[in-house]
């Protein structure tokens, strides 16, 4: 399998980490959360665009079940686990990506270590083998 190397700035990175959850959350069901990425923000009749959406994406998947899915997801407040077998691999992929970024910058940012989930390091979930990521040292 090729491997490629990839250098970015602590911004960068950030932006990725977000661009991978959007996807493996789009993925699991949580289709509404591309909407804050959206630019032009406006209430119609009072409504938000999620509320616009709602009823014909319910409509969607409603119609779209998987067979031997055991409920119809809506995506607002329910979607697929990230193991699902109804989840393609690529959002799992993508999960395991962003929590290998997470966590080479929660202990870049705080090397005494810290409480939140991202010092735990990446539970492996996708068929991919794990990425890692370490902290260029530039030589001065």
């Amino acid at each position: 399998m090729k491997k490629y190397t990839l250098t970015v700035n602590e911004s960068q990175a950030r932006l990725l980490s977000q661009a991978l959850e959007l996807v493996a959350r789009i993925q699991i069901g949580q289709w509404h959360e591309f909407i804050d990425w959206l630019p032009q923000q406006k209430k119609v009749n009072h409504h938000d665009l999620r509320d616009q959406l709602m009823p014909i994406m319910r409509l969607h998947f409603a119609e779209a079940k998987p067979d031997g899915a055991d409920w119809t997801i809506n995506g607002w407040d329910s979607h697929y686990g990230i193991l699902s077998e109804h989840v393609e691999d690529t959002a799992r992929v993508a999960w395991d990506l962003q929590k290998v970024i997470d966590h080479c910058l929660a202990w870049d940012n705080n090397p005494e270590g810290g409480y939140t989930v991202d010092f735990d390091g990446p539970h492996h979930v996708g068929q991919q083998p794990l990425a890692t990521m370490k902290r260029v040292i530039e030589k001065e």
